[in-house]
């Protein structure tokens, strides 16, 4: 017979005080200090366009809001950002950097950075494509359009990996991104491939059978299939041009994303909803709006729904 007893009387377990860091760092400071100052100094943080003459670029993709980017392309004044962000943003640049000598080893015959003009396919902008890639050079026929991102060890996990269900797969913005520059360079294929800042833990990675599966990635797209992506994003772009010359205008916050029903939009910072007749039929969260630039700025346009009608 088990008989319960009572531990009411036992001290308490003290739990190790823990070691801190100091309040004030001297060393990372002055090395973070002095980086931040040399990336505002060279204008880092104001990002080019491959033709500064028109309106959207193609990394407005990731903007998967109506309003965010309507915002970007109405040239919407952005943050300095503060030190943290700064270093957040610059990670993906500084391994693009450090792998630069190596992608030119790997592919001699493609091209890199490469400016890409977006008339042609209908959008008012421009694009640099990472790797352009040629079956024939001499002909400049394209194989591959391949975009190179860089991602935290969380989103490479949910990307590539089982550990919270099916492999999410790339992120709709970045595979758009790609498809604009193909369809406008007329390749054969886009590819997305993601870098991760952590590595898996061995065994993990059951899709990519060796190592490089534990911190890369990479997903290719047909050209029937890329194309059907980019032509519904250029009409996306092509309204909310078509918005820049409404005056007042208070653009919506209709939200594009392959995890965010259709139709949905941003009721407040971090919360979609989706209505129907009236009604609310579902809702969810959303990452990006802390993240976004615009964020001060939406919120004070989204008062003025209530002396004004909005386009949804």
């Amino acid at each position: 017979m088990n008989v319960k007893r009572d531990l009411s009387d036992l001290p308490p377990v003290e739990k190790p005080a823990g070691v801190p860091p100091i309040s004030e760092p001297q060393f990372v400071s002055a090395i973070a200090d002095s980086w931040f100052n040399t990336y505002l100094a060279e204008g880092q943080h104001m990002r080019s366009k491959a033709n500064e003459a028109l309106p959207y670029r193609a990394s407005n993709t990731a903007l998967r809001c109506d309003r965010q980017l309507f915002y970007a392309m109405a040239g919407v004044e952005r943050p300095i950002p503060n030190i943290a962000d700064a270093y957040r943003m610059s990670l993906g640049t500084l391994v693009h950097s450090g792998l630069e000598d190596a992608i030119k080893t790997a592919f001699p015959n493609a091209e890199f950075e490469v400016q890409v003009d977006l008339t042609s396919i209908g959008v008012a902008g421009s694009a640099h494509a990472d790797i352009v890639t040629y079956l024939d050079q001499t002909q400049r026929k394209v194989d591959a359009v391949v975009e190179v991102k860089t991602v935290n060890g969380f989103g490479f996990k949910s990307m590539a990996t089982d550990f919270k269900g099916p492999a999410q797969g790339p992120r709709s913005g970045h595979v758009l991104q790609a498809a604009l520059s193909a369809l406008a360079l007329d390749a054969d294929r886009v590819v997305v491939a993601y870098l991760s800042m952590e590595n898996l833990s061995p065994g993990m990675s059951k899709y990519v059978q060796s190592d490089i599966g534990r911190f890369a990635a990479e997903w290719h797209y047909s050209r029937d299939e890329y194309e059907t992506l980019a032509r519904k994003e250029i009409a996306r772009i092509q309204r909310v041009i078509e918005w820049l010359g409404i005056p007042d205008l208070i653009p919506p916050t209709t939200v594009h994303d392959d995890n965010i029903p259709d139709g949905a939009y941003i009721s407040t910072p971090g919360l979609w909803i989706k209505a129907e007749d009236g009604q609310i039929t579902d809702t969810g969260k959303v990452w990006y709006c802390d993240y976004c630039d615009f964020k001060d700025r939406c919120v004070a346009d989204t008062e003025k729904y209530k002396s004004a009608t909005p386009i949804i």
